[in-house]
């Protein structure tokens, strides 16, 4: 079969071997440079020296593992050992982390201790929570497992900049993990993700070593399982502070805090970036809800007695082709768009209702959501505004006002009532904005700095 050959048949599946050319190295290694990674890399930042459109194109995205090589550690502003001890220090670690020892979890009373001693006398209450006990992990962790902290993005905040990047480029939901270890026992046996994963390297050293695929773009839920890894690995490399390897879903992996010369490594540190993917039982799954407005999807299928089979089974095919008419694609992203739900950005301030506060006009208005939100008429000339996950619908005549929150960024209150509203009162452009923030539609981030006011 050469290079360029088909598979037969539009149900047929493209062999594993169709995604890497002829006689190319399983892992393409291509060197990124030394520049620091922070909030205005972007998604460009993770995979110099291509250009995003490169990496999108079918030669890497999907089709083969990547590894970008550094000349520095330029991750290191992203989290450190010292940004972890403090989570570990704080409530943060709970229903977060985790240790992993040869592929098993380490069930949690191993390694923390009440928070109050045997000799408190109420147990009630906070005596059910229990501390990490650092000399109980430390033991574990020398004997080579791995501690994890699972959606470290949503409780480190500068983190934040690394998924909104990736997810505005890639268009899948992406959550971090982090991932520390000191001894070269792998902490997961070989094994492949239902979702693509960007490991950024933070600090130290780890072994990868990738095995191929064999079954293209695999699920979780799938109708064939994928549970038979290939008998031999086809790469291996250890990875330093600053490189990033991607690893397309599918691909058989593990990987060891390990040396050049395999011997235990110093502690290691890094970053596993999680894209979920957006696939065609997503379409199918919306496809499903839109037919759930039609009573005969919600009627009882007919029992096979009844002789009326045929003309209902009829009826169910036409109204799907229906639903499949016009540009039904565009329909599905807009869904995807308006149902998208960004993680929290709190914004507290000296005032808990803003419009309070003697600094009001310095204020920020955010749109939450405004990455992916969308502002379109409904028949009725009502002003449909669709973001976060909601649908919130106002008088077609505040499109005029919701269109600068739509544009990226935030807006200042007093530039609001200046320039945006042209011809109305600072009265009613107040009384808009306060609309939004109460019904949760939008974030009024206090300014700065200035004086406190209760």
């Amino acid at each position: 079969m050469t290079d360029s050959a088909t598979p037969e048949g539009p149900g047929a599946e493209a062999h594993p071997a169709e995604t890497v050319p002829r006689g190319a190295a399983p892992v393409e290694e291509l060197v990124a440079g030394a520049e620091r990674y922070g909030p205005a890399s972007g998604f460009e930042g993770l995979v110099r020296p291509l250009a995003t459109q490169e990496f999108l194109d079918t030669r890497y995205r999907d089709k083969r593992p990547v590894l970008f090589r550094a000349k520095g550690p330029r991750f290191a502003s992203l989290c450190t050992w010292e940004a972890l001890n403090a989570l570990l220090s704080s409530g943060a670690w709970r229903n977060r982390m985790s240790l992993v020892q040869q592929g098993r979890s380490v069930a949690e009373h191993y390694y923390t201790t009440p928070q109050f001693g045997h000799g408190w006398r109420g147990r009630r209450g906070g005596a059910n929570e229990r501390h990490i006990d650092d000399g109980r992990l430390a033991t574990f962790l020398r004997k080579g497992a791995s501690m994890v902290m699972s959606g470290i993005n949503e409780v480190h905040l500068p983190l934040r900049p690394v998924t909104d990047a990736i997810e505005e480029t890639l268009g899948g939901y992406t959550g971090i993990n982090l991932y520390a270890s000191w001894v070269a026992t792998p902490g997961f046996a070989v094994h492949w993700d239902d979702h693509d994963v960007f490991v950024l390297q933070v600090a130290g050293a780890k072994r990868w070593q990738i095995y191929g695929e064999t079954r293209r773009f695999p699920l979780n839920r799938d109708s064939e399982p994928n549970v038979e890894p290939p008998r031999e690995m086809v790469w291996s490399e250890v990875i330093r502070s600053g490189d990033v390897l991607y690893i397309p879903r599918g691909w058989w992996h593990d990987a060891r805090t390990q040396d050049d010369e395999g011997k235990d490594g110093s502690g290691s540190l890094h970053l596993t970036c999680s894209v979920l993917p957006v696939t065609g039982l997503d379409f199918m799954e919306w496809l499903s809800g839109r037919l759930a407005r039609h009573e005969t999807f919600r009627r009882d299928l007919p029992h096979p007695t009844d002789g009326t089979g045929d003309a209902h089974y009829a009826a169910l095919r036409d109204l799907i082709l229906g639903e499949l008419q016009g540009d039904v694609g565009r329909k599905f992203r807009g869904y995807m768009r308006s149902t998208w739900s960004e993680s929290p950005r709190m914004s507290l301030g000296p005032c808990i209702d803003p419009w309070k506060s003697p600094d009001w006009e310095r204020y920020e208005i955010r749109l939450r959501g405004d990455r992916c939100a969308t502002l379109e008429r409904n028949a009725g000339g009502e002003a449909v505004l669709e973001a976060n996950g909601y649908r919130w619908t106002f008088d077609g005549r505040c499109v005029e006002l919701l269109a600068p929150l739509l544009r990226g960024g935030s807006v200042r209150v007093g530039a609001f009532r200046e320039t945006v509203v042209e011809g109305a009162s600072a009265e009613l452009a107040d009384e808009f904005l306060k609309l939004l923030v109460m019904r949760g539609v939008a974030y009024a981030v206090p300014p700065a700095s200035g004086p406190e006011h209760g």
